[in-house]
């Protein structure tokens, strides 16, 4: 302080250099933050003022010093910040000093800390704490203009840093002012700030530490130290310049300034440093873990648009995850990777085609490019998981060398090989499902399954809409992966992680050898959208709404939310008989539900949004205030992430009661849990509707409630595998990967260039196209201008044009023609109608063919039996009759796929039966073309009227192809007796393909 006690020796005070001109708010925010800060050392607060315009703030600093906590400096002049502060050393040649621009807040016992780092070497001439505003010792990443990191505040997050980086520190190339302690002897040594050559402030601080280490002297970083900085004044010219100036001074005075601080900023040696703050704020949870993956995805967005060479992620264990491309686990992965600040992950995924679940491998970098890194193809595809298949093992070998992989997450074994199972590194297999153990992974066929044995698999393979895999395999090769995956569970190290114990329990009564009570339960976490805690809803103060807030007023109706994808297995059946009685007293939000619920768009009382991303959920939740959700689907599910996210968004829920939901509401107090009947789900919205308060109490608890966050499930995944919990990793795998993105972004820039070549040479074709057009035209004009001139006609009336012209300036002298008004031209754009595609007929060589072409246009398997209809002038019974065989005969059999050619706009589309039947029966294909003939000859059945049959049969393309009538009859009510003859027929075709496959 400025007044010392006596008893205080003068070598044990520090100076608190503070210069000062202008900026008076940050100047006294500056001081506060010096004045409550809880530092033991003694130490004198010296303000500079060098000539302050603001008399505001002169009056201010003169109190401040008469009330004896400043020392007060003041130049008659503006001499600058270096002369200033060299001045302010001068004062107590014995004292260390630290300078602190006034645009810094510091906390709790800063200066303490930054002493103790000075202390640990004798060597150690200068101190800098990490700060959200630098160059070099920035946090949360250099670059960083956000201001503050995260919500705990400057004390907060100091304390945190404090803790996690105790007694830690790092050499720096050079220092910077913005708070910089130096040590006494080290100015005694090196001298002040050099005012000849940065005297017009900047630069002088970095030539300082760069004198210091020409003498032996240390600039350091004190890890555990975090000041606030605000964001500078935007650069004016001047200062601009001398910026400039300075660095072109520094590297000439020292020749290899640029090369260690371009070394310094690659290497970036601070790395590891920020990632133990990032771990320790991720671990709080809520919104600030939120925020470190916000700025995790910023820092990543900013270095991959960097010029120059991005600083290296720092050196960490390699964790490869393996997935299939079309799996549900991708959202799973995502939020794993990117909480997961303590490994690098890299994913190698699968990739198939229609008739095979992998053909190639690629190998990807979630965080750093959407595009893979490196692509293998394979020799012999992947039909559905590999019991053994040596190139495919040989690629991962290399992948797990390359990258010195530490430990393998299988979040799917879909077109992959058990040789993952095989390997000895630390694995863990994710079940996210119950493959593969069931070709339906969800273990449901007409109901959650209680046995699983041979004659039920051949059942499931031929029946069940929801295997995946009926085309490439069969019973016996069902049985041999089982016992194979036994057998790798039981021999090998893998470690089975389920997300729920429910999961376990119907893992271990179907498949015994499984192991399954051994395994590791750990439930999923929800990624940054979902745990910075419920959004506030917007305030309404429409006239509705304030009658509505009155006490007598009538209750507003129920608002319920359905949030999620609507399929046929997922609650849609039970939706479509309650939506008629729900919405005659509530409103009701379909969000994200796909496809299937755009048939009840047209709906009152019903909002449909189709497709919605969860990171844009709760904002549209929070707008659109709902009181409830309501989650319909039956199928066990292991993790349920729309409940998760209700729960995480202060929603009540109320849930049809099936897998792990009823662990994780407790009825009536978190939730509410319903059977899955029309009456008490009705039942219970009603009450819920007269009794708000139960709805509010439960807002209540669940606000309170903590969140489950992916950092936290990364955790415990660590845990699991103390393999990883290796700090460092050599700089070999990260240079590696570098590379690999390099490479990646030059093959796409290269890509972009043909692409604006091509155009430009597109763009040169169509110029000179025009160019000699025009030039033929202006040689035709000129032939014709000619004839013109020397035509007798064009001789004989040059009196007669003259005497015109003569009369007309006359009469524009006499009376001057009226100005024109200004007419104001509107813009408007020109609106072109889509240019119909010209259709392209294929070579109806064969019906090889023709069949192959239809599976390539519709994306079916070659094992399909593909039935086909429509064609022109069809009527809207024979498309109603067409989707509703296709209803029936999809749920019964896994080969049919239904494809209705011709265009729909003759048909009524008020027709809310054919409307809904369109978008939700499985494998039902629309082709609107008129490639009709082409169609027809690549179906293997044909579902036509008698009349249309002989209409085709005309052209000669559907010879031998079997025909089975369709029925022109008004559709029964009762949908399992409709047309029962014409089903058995269609289902005795597929039948019978499917026994010429199996031999």
């Amino acid at each position: 302080m400025a007044s010392l006690c006596g008893d205080v020796a003068e070598s044990s005070v520090v100076d608190i250099i503070v210069p000062v001109r202008d900026g008076r708010e940050a100047a006294q925010r500056c001081l506060a933050s010096l004045y409550v800060a809880a530092c033991r050392t003694v130490s004198e607060i010296i303000v500079v003022d060098d000539a302050s315009s603001d008399p505001l703030l002169a009056s201010w600093l003169d109190g401040e010093a008469g009330s004896g906590r400043i020392t007060l400096l003041r130049n008659d002049e503006a001499r600058g910040f270096v002369k200033s502060v060299n001045g302010a050393l001068a004062l107590h040649p014995e004292r260390d000093v630290v300078l602190i621009e006034s645009r810094v807040e510091l906390a709790n016992d800063w200066l303490d800390r930054l002493l103790a780092c000075a202390r640990q070497r004798a060597d150690i001439g200068t101190v800098m704490p990490f700060c959200c505003c630098a160059a070099l010792c920035a946090y949360p990443y250099a670059g960083w203009e956000g201001g503050l990191p995260g919500m705990t505040g400057l004390a907060a997050l100091d304390a945190l840093v404090s803790r996690v980086n105790a007694g830690d520190w790092i050499e720096l190339p050079v220092a910077e002012r913005f708070c910089m302690l130096i040590r006494r002897a080290c100015l005694d040594s090196v001298g002040f700030f050099d005012v000849e050559r940065f005297g017009r402030g900047s630069g002088e601080a970095k030539d300082f530490s760069r004198r210091a280490i020409t003498v032996g002297w240390r600039n350091v970083l004190a890890a555990d130290v975090f000041v606030y900085c605000a964001l500078p004044a935007p650069l004016t010219p001047g200062k601009l310049g001398a910026i400039n100036d300075a660095e072109r001074t520094l590297t000439a005075l020292y020749p290899d300034y640029d090369a260690e601080m371009s070394n310094f900023v690659h290497l970036d040696p601070l790395a590891y440093l920020r990632l133990r703050i990032d771990r320790a704020r991720a671990a709080l949870g809520g919104s600030e873990f939120a925020a470190v993956m916000d700025e995790q995805a910023r820092m990543r967005a900013e270095y991959a648009a960097a010029t120059a060479d991005a600083p290296l992620r720092p050196s960490l264990p390699v964790v490869l995850h393996v997935v299939y491309d079309r799996m549900d686990s991708d959202r799973w992965v995502r939020d794993y990777c990117a909480a997961d600040i303590d490994c690098h992950n890299l994913v190698l995924r699968g990739r198939g085609s229609r008739n095979n679940t992998t053909t190639e491998l690629a190998l990807i970098d979630p965080l750093r490019e959407a595009s893979p890194l490196m692509t293998w193809t394979l020799d012999e595809p992947i039909r559905g998981v590999a019991i053994e298949h040596p190139a495919y093992a040989s690629i991962v070998s290399w992948v797990c060398s390359a990258f010195r992989v530490r430990a393998l997450l299988v979040s799917s074994l879909i077109g992959h090989s058990l040789d993952l199972l095989r390997f000895g590194l630390p694995t863990a297999l994710i079940a996210h499902d119950f493959f593969p153990f069931c070709p339906a992974l969800s273990m449901t066929f007409d109901g959650p399954c209680e046995h699983c044995e041979s004659e039920d698999l051949a059942r499931c393979l031929r029946e069940n809409h929801r295997n995946a895999f009926w085309h490439i395999t069969d019973v016996h090769y069902w049985q041999s992966l089982r016992k194979a995956f036994a057998a790798c569970l039981e021999e090998n190290t893998v470690r089975v992680v389920i997300p729920d114990e429910e999961m376990r329990a119907r893992w271990t009564a179907l498949f015994p050898d499984s192991g399954a009570a051994q395994w590791t339960c750990i439930p999923y976490g929800l990624g940054a959208a979902f745990t910075r805690g419920p959004a506030l809803p917007e305030i309404d103060f429409s006239p509705e709404a304030v009658r509505a807030s009155q006490p007598d007023a009538p209750l507003p109706r129920l608002r319920v939310l359905i949030p999620g994808p609507l399929l046929p297995d997922t609650g849609l059946w039970l939706w479509r008989q309650l939506c008629d009685e729900l919405r005659l007293f509530a409103n009701v939000m379909l969000l994200g539900c796909g496809e299937f619920g755009q048939s009840f768009a047209d709906y009152t009382g019903i909002e449909v949004v189709t497709v919605c991303e969860p990171q844009d959920m709760p904002a549209r939740i929070a707008k659109w205030r709902p009181d409830c959700a309501l989650l319909l689907s039956e199928r066990p599910e292991g993790f349920c992430y729309a409940l998760a996210e209700m729960q995480a968004l202060a929603v009540p829920t109320v849930a049809v009661r099936s897998g792990g939901r009823a662990g994780r509401i407790n009825n009536g107090w978190n939730g509410f849990l319903v059977d899955a009947d029309v009456d008490s789900v009705l039942d219970i919205i009603r009450a819920l509707g007269r009794a708000r308060d139960r709805l509010a109490t439960v807002v209540d608890i669940l606000r309170f409630s903590p969140v489950r966050t992916a950092f936290d499930m990364v955790s415990d995944y660590h845990h699991m595998l103390p393999e990883l919990s290796v700090e460092e990793s050599g700089k070999e795998t990260e240079a590696l990967l570098a590379v690999l993105g390099k490479r990646l972004r030059w093959q796409e820039e290269i890509m972009r260039l043909k692409d604006r070549l091509q155009a430009r040479d597109e763009e040169a074709r169509v110029r000179a196209t025009n160019q000699r057009r025009l030039e033929s035209m202006v040689e035709a004009l000129a032939a014709q201008h000619a004839g013109l001139l020397h035509s007798p006609s064009w001789k004989f009336s040059a009196p007669l044009r003259a005497a015109t012209r003569w009369w007309q300036t006359l009469r524009n002298k006499i009376s001057p023609p009226p100005e024109k008004p200004q007419i104001m031209r509107m813009r408007v754009e020109r609106r072109l109608s889509p240019r119909l595609e010209t259709p392209v007929p294929i070579l109806l060589r064969s019906r090889t063919a023709a069949r192959y072409w239809l599976c390539e246009a519709i994306g079916q398997p070659d094992a399909s039996v593909v039935i086909a209809g429509g064609g022109p002038d069809q009527s809207q019974r024979a498309l109603q009759n067409f989707i509703a065989l296709a209803d029936i005969i999809t749920h019964r059999n896994t080969r049919a796929c239904f494809v209705w050619c011709g265009s729909l706009d003759n048909l009524r589309p008020d027709d809310a039966m054919v409307s809904k039947l369109l978008r939700e029966v499985r494998d039902l294909f629309v082709l609107d073309t008129r490639l009709d003939a082409e169609v027809f000859a690549g179906a293997d059945v044909l579902l036509l009227p008698a009349e249309a049959v002989s209409q085709v049969g005309i052209k000669g393309m559907v010879t031998g192809i079997p025909h089975v009538e369709l029925p022109l009859v008004p559709p029964d009510t009762d949908a399992g007796n409709l047309m029962a003859a014409t089903v058995t027929q269609v289902l005795q075709y597929c039948d019978a393909a499917g026994q010429m496959d199996a031999h």
